[in-house]
């Protein structure tokens, strides 16, 4: 039950998955510096016997205990209890499949809280060595748009007629291209479409490239507070015998009608 919540294969030209759930054993919590992981998750049905579930109770206050026996209470989260930058979960339940129900029913919460704590992590990573503000505030004044710009991209090409910014960095090779046209209604926007769309842009910018035939997942997400249709794949450019993975987000500013 964990590897389906956490276990998720992305499309990469070698499987991966974007978490890997790798088992502990309380014994040797400490001589396994297992309290300076970033991300710990303490599972065990409230009155078990074994080891995990004496671990779990010393953590827990009699009355949440009594709660998780009701099943009133099944699943709670601290930050940086023992390290910087670490997120720790506690899900129990009254026995065993209660506490797997229990993690069937909280897992977009569990998933979303240790996602969005890798989420910040890597962002002080991409920023560790500064941003380029001059970037950012030229994308802004110019195109009415702005992305915090990392030290080490630049402003590749550059159509606005077309609604076409391209940026990249080099070693290793990374681009970031934003694509915006007006007048067209959120409704439009299904999986379908972003992913006929995303291959419109790409074939007039990038010579042709396209997503890879089957290579692609669909999700909906929140991108700075507008809803968002999330594709994730595989490119491909036959012609130059290329391609690699991708990520691409799609929303509407209703407010500027803008796609």
């Amino acid at each position: 039950a964990l590897q389906d919540v956490f276990e998720k294969p992305i499309h990469t030209p070698q499987e991966e998955k974007i978490y890997r759930i790798q088992r502990g054993d309380v014994d040797q919590f400490e001589e396994f510096r297992h309290h300076r992981r970033k991300n710990l998750l303490v599972a065990a049905p409230v009155d078990a016997p074994h080891a995990t579930a004496g671990f779990l109770r010393g953590l827990l206050d009699p009355e949440v205990l009594n709660s998780a026996r009701t099943g009133e209470f099944s699943f709670s989260w601290k930050e940086e209890v023992w390290a910087r930058e670490q997120v720790f979960l506690v899900l129990t339940g009254r026995d065993r499949d209660a506490l797997v129900d229990n993690l069937r029913m909280e897992a977009d919460q569990i998933y979303r809280i240790v996602d969005e704590a890798r989420n910040r992590r890597i962002r002080k990573l991409i920023y560790r060595y500064g941003e380029r503000k001059n970037t950012t505030a030229e994308l802004a004044e110019t195109y009415g748009w702005s992305v915090r710009v990392p030290f080490g991209y630049r402003i590749l090409e550059a159509y606005p007629d077309s609604g076409f910014v391209a940026l990249a960095k080099e070693e290793p090779s990374r681009w970031l291209f934003v694509y915006w046209e007006d007048g067209v209604p959120p409704d439009r926007l299904t999986a379908e479409w972003c992913i006929q769309k995303r291959d419109d842009i790409t074939r007039r910018f990038f010579d042709r490239d396209r997503i890879a035939p089957g290579e692609v997942a669909t999700s909906q997400t929140e991108f700075v507070g507008k809803l968002a249709f999330v594709l994730q794949g595989l490119w491909e450019n036959e012609k130059k015998w290329t391609g690699g993975p991708f990520k691409s987000y799609a929303f509407v500013d209703v407010y500027r009608n803008r796609f």
